[in-house]
């Protein structure tokens, strides 16, 4: 089944997988959606001249936040930790609106890595203004170590931007580490905006809902039933029966998980002029799954 989902950014067709044959009319159904990381929207320029280092930039949200980041004006440095190809591929998407990408291998895990990329992104652009941290499956102590290493290159008028995720606010007793760690990740925004306020330097997170990602599409080669390793699934819970991912993101009240596409503009806005008076905050895109006042 497919899903007409319109928008004021843009219009796609959103894959919506049913039933659980693996075939339809005859023909063999692709269960997983092709990902989107850019809308069809055209750039209004809201981060330009400013350099953005963004943690997990190669795939994913990371690269949704990449690329639209450098269609907003803004240049980019990316921390990837593999063969890089996934950074090249990232990069050209960059450079198609005439931005530079600076690709830095680095495990986020390791501090003195975590400096070298700072460093390095100084070296080439001059300044950070914009900071990024999304390793998901490393959570909370490379966020930790890049804003140490980012905060004396930080003007007034800088932002840091944290990934956690909607799974704290869901209190899921079956994933107790990562809500621990995801909660870790939101008193470390709160605490950090209090601490940087004074010297103009904005600290917000975004903390999605269920989102299609790369590592999700191994749901393609298996077959109805077949169990999973589960560190082959992303953050988003332990799902290991195939029949599962049909209802990836339907308990949200949007009925449908969203693109890395859809998340992405809220890293736009808290890094933008838009978001001056905004700091210590939570963005939640998560489709409704959870509410907060």
């Amino acid at each position: 089944m497919e899903t007409t989902i319109q928008s004021t950014r843009y219009k796609y067709i959103h894959e919506m997988p049913c039933g659980d044959s693996e075939t339809e009319g005859g023909h063999e159904t692709n269960i997983f959606p092709s990902i989107l990381y850019d809308s069809a929207k055209d750039g209004c320029n809201r981060l330009l001249g400013k350099v953005a280092l963004i943690e997990g930039g190669d795939t994913g949200l990371g690269r949704a936040i990449a690329v639209q980041f450098a269609k907003e004006g803004a240049e980019v440095a990316i921390l990837f930790n593999d063969d890089g190809s996934h950074a090249r591929e990232t990069a050209g998407m960059i450079r198609e609106y005439g931005k530079q990408a600076l690709l830095l291998s680095c495990d986020v895990t390791r501090e003195d890595g975590c400096k070298l990329a700072v460093d390095r992104t100084i070296s080439k652009f001059g300044k950070i203004d914009i900071l990024v941290n999304n390793a998901a499956q490393e959570n909370i102590v490379p966020q930790y170590y890049l804003v140490n290493h980012a905060i004396p290159h930080l003007a007034a008028g800088s932002s840091i931007i944290n990934t956690s995720t909607h799974i704290p606010h869901l209190a899921a007793g079956n994933s107790i580490t990562n809500t621990s760690t995801q909660d870790a990740i939101i008193d470390f925004t709160r605490a950090l905006s209090s601490l940087l306020i004074k010297k103009g330097i904005r600290v917000n997170a975004v903390a999605p809902g269920a989102m299609w990602n790369e590592a999700m599409s191994i749901w393609n080669e298996v077959k109805d039933g077949t169990e999973l390793p589960l560190d082959s699934i992303n953050d988003f819970g332990k799902i290991h029966d195939f029949r599962k991912i049909h209802n990836f993101g339907r308990d949200s009240l949007m009925g449908y998980a969203a693109h890395p596409a859809d998340i992405a503009p809220c890293y736009i806005f808290l890094a933008s002029e838009d978001a001056a008076f905004i700091s210590g905050e939570v963005l939640h895109p998560n489709g409704g799954t959870v509410m907060t006042s």
